[in-house]
This record gives C-alpha cells, structure tokens and sequence, in this order.
C-alpha cells in the first residue's frame, strides 16, 4: 500500500468531520467531536515510531473501528462503554463514509479500577463485518 493509499483513507475521516462540521452546529457538535476524536487516534497509529500498522494489513482488511477513550469501570461488577467510527469497504474496495458504532459490556467477579483506552480494530473478512451491525451485549 503506498503512502498515497494512506492519506487517502485517513482523508475519508477528515473529510467526514468537515462535512459534520459545516451542518447546525448544535446537531452536529457531538458527531463531529467523535470523528475528530477518532481521526486523531488513527493518525497517531499510523505516525506511530515503531513502524505503525504493516501495509498487508491494511490493504487485507474489509473494515476499520476507531473507538477513541473506552471507558472501562469495575468494583465486583464491571462495565465499559465507548462510542466510535466505522469505515468498510464496499464492492470496489474504496473506503464507505465513516458511521458510528457503539461498544458496550459487562462484567461480574473479583476486580476492581478503571481505564480508559483508545480503540482500533481492523476486521479482515465479511463474516467480522456482517457481525459489526449486530446488536449484542457481552456479560
């Protein structure tokens, strides 16, 4: 994948955010606070030191997940919450407009703390996208 191929995807957030952007500022504040949020997050990935994310996985993968700040709490019982961004594919390969997701679970047993963590996922067949827009909660 060459370094165009990059900027291209990582201008299909950017774009996405302009457009949320330009809209009634009341309607569209929150969105796009979560895509400036989640295009920050990607970018810091693909800068990373370490040599970022391996070109095969991104020209292999149907879709990418930023969930920017999953919030993780427990005290016995658990919880985590984050909302984010998700971008596929479509049938000719170019990267779909950026729609929103939400991760959601639960937890039961001996824990206790926080953290919050900066999510990204990279789903590598159909059958992981297909389960992206299924409703489920983990316990």
């Amino acid at each position: 994948m060459t370094s165009i191929s990059l900027l291209r995807h990582s201008a299909v957030l950017v774009m996405a955010t302009s457009l949320w952007a330009a809209g009634p500022a009341q309607a569209a504040k929150k969105p796009a606070v979560k895509l400036e949020a989640a295009r920050e997050v990607y970018e810091e990935l693909l800068d990373a030191p370490d040599a970022g994310v391996p070109e095969a996985l991104l020209e292999k993968c149907q879709c990418v997940v930023v969930i920017p700040s999953v919030i993780k709490v427990a005290l016995v019982w658990g919880g985590r919450h984050g909302r984010g961004v998700v971008s596929c594919r479509n049938g000719e390969g170019e990267w779909s407009p950026p729609s929103f997701v939400s991760l959601t679970g639960g937890s039961f047993g001996l824990q206790i703390g926080g953290q919050a963590t900066d999510l990204v996922l990279f789903v590598m067949n159909k059958r992981g996208a297909k389960a992206l827009v299924k409703s489920e909660f983990t316990l």
